[in-house]
C-alpha cells in the first residue's frame, strides 16, 4: 500500500499560530487547521476577540488560546512567543494574516500613511516570522504561510491602493527569501494570494467598510469565474501549505482568486 494522502493533510499533534486570527478570514483559516486536528494559538491586536475565537475553537476538542499582540512591537512579539511556548511547548505552523489597507491615490497618500501600511504589512510580517520561525529552525521543521493578495501581482482597478499593492508584492518576495534561507532547516515558507472574497470585500469608498455595488459588479465582470470566493475556499489552500501534504512545496504563491489574474 502507498502513502495515505488523507493522513498527510492531518494536523493532529501540531500547534498552529495565526496573526489576525480574530478577524473573519483569519478565523476561518485557523478553524480549518483546527478541524484537521491542530491546536491553535490565536494572536490579534484585539485580545478579547482572540480569546473569544479560541473559546469557539476549543469546541473541536483541541487546545486553543487567544493572545493580544502588536506585530509592529518586537517586545510584544517576544513576550507572546514566550507565553505560547509556555502554554503549548512548541510551534509547528505560523500563518501571517494580520494586515491593514486603505484606498488612496498616490498624490493623496501621505508618506506617513504609506510608511505605516508597509510597517504593519511588511515589517510586522518580518518581525513575527523572525521570532516564531526561530522556533521551527531550531527544531528542524515547520511551515510558514503568509497571506498576501493578488494585489501583489496585479494592479487592482478601479481601486487606488498603491501602498497596499506594494506591501503585498513585498510579502510575496519576502516569502521566497525566507523559503530560500530556511530550506536547509526543513522550514517551508509559502504564500496564499486571495482575490475578492465574500468576507473582506474590497471597495473604493475611502475607508468605508461598505463595498460599492457598482464596483463589485465591475470586478466580477472582470473575473473568469464571475463570483467572489468563500472563506472556506481560501482556507483549503492554507491547510494544504501548512500540512505535510506540501512537504516538498516551498517558495510558492497560490492564487485563490477565481482566475482574476488571467485577464
Amino acid at each position: 500500500m502507498g502513502t495515505n494522502m488523507y493522513e498527510k493533510f492531518s494536523m493532529k499533534g501540531k500547534v498552529a499560530v495565526i496573526t489576525g486570527g480574530a478577524g473573519g478570514l483569519g478565523f476561518k483559516m485557523i478553524e480549518a487547521l483546527v478541524q484537521a486536528g491542530s491546536d491553535a494559538a490565536i494572536v490579534d491586536m484585539n485580545g478579547e476577540g482572540a480569546r473569544q475565537a479560541a473559546e469557539k475553537l476549543a469546541a473541536y476538542g483541541v487546545r486553543a488560546k487567544g493572545y493580544e499582540m502588536n506585530i509592529t512591537d518586537e517586545e510584544s512579539i517576544v513576550r507572546t512567543k514566550e507565553n505560547i511556548m509556555n502554554d503549548f511547548g512548541t510551534v509547528d505552523v505560523l500563518v501571517n494574516c494580520a494586515a491593514i489597507n486603505h484606498h488612496t491615490s498616490i498624490e493623496d497618500c501621505t508618506i506617513e500613511d504609506f510608511s505605516k501600511l508597509l510597517h504593519v504589512n511588511v515589517a510586522g510580517t518580518f518581525a513575527v516570522t523572525k521570532h516564531f520561525g526561530q522556533i521551527m529552525k531550531e527544531k528542524g521543521s515547520g511551515s510558514i504561510v503568509n497571506i498576501a493578495s493578488h494585489s501583489g501581482t496585479i494592479v487592482n482597478t478601479p481601486q487606488l491602493q498603491s501602498a497596499y499593492n506594494t506591501s503585498k508584492a513585498a510579502m510575496i518576495h519576502f516569502t521566497r527569501c525566507t523559503a530560500s534561507e530556511w530550506a536547509p532547516y526543513n522550514v517551508r515558507c509559502n504564500s496564499v494570494s486571495p482575490g475578492y472574497m465574500s468576507q473582506g470585500m474590497s471597495n473604493v469608498k475611502g475607508r468605508s467598510a461598505q463595498p460599492d455595488p457598482d464596483v463589485q459588479k465591475l470586478m466580477m465582470d472582470m473575473s473568469p469565474m464571475k463570483r467572489v470566493g468563500t472563506p472556506e475556499e481560501l482556507a483549503g489552500a492554507v491547510l494544504y501549505l501548512a500540512s505535510d501534504a506540501a512537504s516538498f512545496t516551498t517558495g510558492i504563491d497560490i492564487m485563490v482568486n477565481g482566475g482574476f489574474h488571467i485577464w
